[in-house]
């Protein structure tokens, strides 16, 4: 598995979610608010740069409020001795 597909997944879950809780309140799809440790917040960032851009969307305007990462290494990690 590579990180796009984990991408396109997230994506997918985001988007039933939201057509689930509009159902339950009859009314607009609501969106998400993300918390995600270690991996999960790259897979969230490979989500919002370059799945909704192919999808001709931006993650805030279409799906996502806010997003919380914890532990995740978005620039790697380095360590000095």
């Amino acid at each position: 598995r590579t990180f796009p597909i984990y991408g396109e997944a997230l994506v997918r879950l985001i988007d039933f979610i939201r057509t689930l809780c509009a159902l339950k309140s009859q009314g607009n799809k609501p969106k998400v608010n993300i918390i995600a440790h270690s991996m999960g917040g790259l897979v969230v960032r490979e989500a919002i740069q370059r799945t909704y851009p192919q999808r001709s969307a931006t993650a805030a305007d279409e799906a996502i409020n806010k997003i919380v990462t914890l532990g995740t290494p978005h620039k790697g990690v380095s360590f000095q001795l």
